[in-house]
């Protein structure tokens, strides 16, 4: 086929395509869904003879998904520094490349063995990506300004779904322990979903975007049936939170670690997103085995002054750093509940055997009891 004819093909399919796409995103609840959705879809939206969905994995990309004319590297992980995924995740740039053999940031031997002549790489993820769509062409060729920003459209739509998909894996696991955190994840889903619709309203036409509004309202209007029974003001002693998140990952052993500090609350806001970060923190020390380390050492030590809370978390004696301060959907969703929820300050750094992170974050609602330790 005459790549006149592919151009021609792209613009009669490609909208409608992304249409289906962007709808179907909009309803996933898992990363599963998300890839699956991706694979099934990206190849018709871009018009291309293959697409490829890569995941930033402890600093390599892992190529998890892929759909084209012949196989690509599914399954294959390859250092950042050295792909063409990984350089478009790392300077957060789409990338046009009409001839793959004659760009140096792409490793040639590895595609001499594939089909691939032509790509459009593009990040998934809007500060910091954390996974990458891959369009692949068998001949050398200029992808038009329509094709790449409807590869954007879908790479900023399946982003929100990430993150959405990630949300609701944490806070299904949080609403096990507590009604709270139902009211934080209306609220997210809620945000996502208009989320995606401005994406429809700048991408498609007044009838697309109209048919799209309709059935992200239908969504929203499915997740409002969760509930509405949580005490969302309700206060809550921030000892309390920070061994209830801890607990379901140590145990009988929650009495090793060094937990202090005066009984000061928080409020039920605030709690459902702090409660959410130190979770991810947990989840983050327990993969990497510090948890079950005889000689790593965990210790959580708040203080308030002047209405700002501040507290550390600090990992010792634990396995290597397991991965850069940039990397993963965990260290996102704890930026973005830390700063973006407690309109705090989230500051870490890897350190030898584990992490130290500072956050701080003002607590107009607290009220401090006399000083008293927490373990």
């Amino acid at each position: 086929m005459r790549l006149v004819d592919t151009e021609n093909q792209f613009r009669s399919t490609a909208p409608q395509a992304l249409v289906s796409a962007i709808q179907r995103l909009a309803g996933a609840h898992t990363q599963e869904d998300v890839i699956e959705t991706l694979r099934t879809t990206a190849r018709n939206v871009a018009g291309a003879d293959g697409i490829c969905i890569v995941l930033r994995d402890n600093g390599k990309c892992h190529y998890i998904e892929e759909e084209a004319i012949s196989p690509l590297w599914k399954g294959g992980k390859f250092p950042l520094e050295t792909c063409i995924s990984g350089w478009a995740m790392m300077n957060n740039k789409t990338v046009v490349i009409p001839d793959v053999f004659a760009d140096d940031r792409i490793p040639h031997a590895i595609y001499r063995q594939t089909f691939v002549k032509s790509l459009v790489m593009t990040p998934i993820g809007s500060d910091e990506p954390i996974a990458a769509l891959g369009a692949y062409w068998s001949k050398n060729y200029v992808a038009p300004k329509e094709v790449v920003e409807t590869l954007e459209t879908l790479a900023r739509a399946a982003a929100t779904a990430l993150e959405n998909a990630h949300l609701i894996s944490v806070l299904s696991e949080s609403l096990r322990k507590t009604e709270l955190a139902r009211e934080e994840l209306k609220h997210r889903l809620k945000n996502s979903l208009a989320a995606v619709k401005s994406f429809g309203e700048v991408a498609l036409s007044q009838d697309q975007s109209r048919a799209l509004a309709n059935r992200v309202d239908a969504l929203s209007r499915a997740h409002a049936l969760l509930g509405s029974d949580v005490e969302a003001d309700a206060p809550v002693l921030l000892g309390d939170l920070v061994k209830g998140e801890l607990a379901p990952y140590l145990g009988e052993a929650i009495a090793t670690v060094d937990i202090s500090g005066p009984e000061i609350t928080v409020s039920g806001d605030q709690a459902i997103a702090l409660g959410l970060a130190l979770n991810e923190l947990a989840l983050n020390a327990a993969r990497s085995g510090l948890l079950i380390s005889a000689k790593a050492r965990l210790a959580i030590r708040w203080r308030e002054e002047n209405r700002v809370v501040m507290i550390e978390w600090a990992e010792t004696g634990g396995p290597a750093a397991r991965q850069t301060a940039s990397d993963g959907l965990n260290t996102l969703l704890i930026k973005k509940l830390i700063n973006g929820q407690l309109k705090g300050n989230l500051r870490g750094a890897l350190v030898s055997g584990g992490v130290t992170c500072f956050i701080e974050f003002p607590n107009e609602t607290a009220r401090e009891f006399p000083a008293n330790t927490a373990a």
